[in-house]
């Protein structure tokens, strides 16, 4: 209604997310170990102080963290994907107001590809984020071609909609399984809006991670959603749903 969808989903991406530029991004770590570090901060997604150089722009004290679960734990060698906080300890460094990086390393996709072309054309239909590729330099040495992806976060938010506040949650991957409910990977049956056959939010809060929200009870929100997505009868679906969810 606000007309913002259709003006992002014709516009091309310009600036960090360029999809005609390859940039090379330069991590520098002082840790001599900054590699097992890294590994040993991968469950608690701890970041680890490192410097970054970007155009010749120097990032200093950013934070950065391994990302992802399958493309982590698939890839024998080094090239993780990478989570970069720019404003890690300095709450004005940023990257033309983008202060989440996200380089993934396109495991099990050789032509390095799809996730980029996934969003590309996307970004028509819905919004969805912006994608092109960059090339990680970690101490002097070249670590290749990885897909640069926009956080979804406020920023991301803020270019879709008129309203940026929006809540936000992480579906963390789940081994144990509930009676009636389907197992699967990333919590499948659990934490893919599924209703748990509860209103009860505590039992919500065991496969969700809530990132970021600007409103005092944002895990009712959750739980009408799911209980709206899942028990409304089809005929009434789409007038109750909006109420709880932004749907088009």
């Amino acid at each position: 209604k606000d007309g913002l969808r259709l003006i992002r989903g014709n516009s091309e991406s310009t600036g960090f997310y360029n999809p005609h530029t390859i940039d090379t991004l330069y991590l520098t770590f002082s840790q001599p170990d900054y590699w097992t570090l890294l590994i040993n901060n991968f469950e608690t997604k701890t970041d680890l102080v490192a410097k970054m150089v970007y155009r010749k722009a120097v990032y200093n004290d950013v934070g950065v963290r391994f990302k992802g679960e399958i493309s982590y734990r698939i890839v024998q060698g080094k090239k993780k994907s990478f989570n970069i906080t720019l404003d890690y300890l300095h709450e004005d460094q940023n990257i033309e107001g983008y202060t989440t990086l996200n380089l993934n390393n396109a495991a099990e996709d050789r032509s390095r590809l799809r996730e980029f072309l996934y969003e590309y054309f996307n970004r028509r239909h819905i919004p969805a984020v912006k994608a092109n590729f960059a090339i990680l330099n970690i101490n002097g040495e070249n670590w290749g071609i990885y897909v640069n992806v926009q956080q979804l976060n406020k920023p991301h938010a803020r270019e879709w909609f008129t309203d940026a506040d929006a809540t936000r949650w992480r579906a963390e991957p789940i081994a144990r399984t509930l009676p009636g409910a389907s197992g699967g990977n990333f919590g499948a049956g659990f934490s893919s809006i599924n209703y748990l056959n509860t209103m009860d939010t505590t039992m919500y809060q065991k496969y969700y991670i809530l990132k970021n929200s600007y409103k005092k009870n944002p895990w009712d929100d959750l739980v009408k959603a799911c209980y709206a997505l899942n028990k409304t009868p089809t005929e009434t679906l789409i007038d109750s749903l909006g109420k709880y969810m932004d749907i088009d």
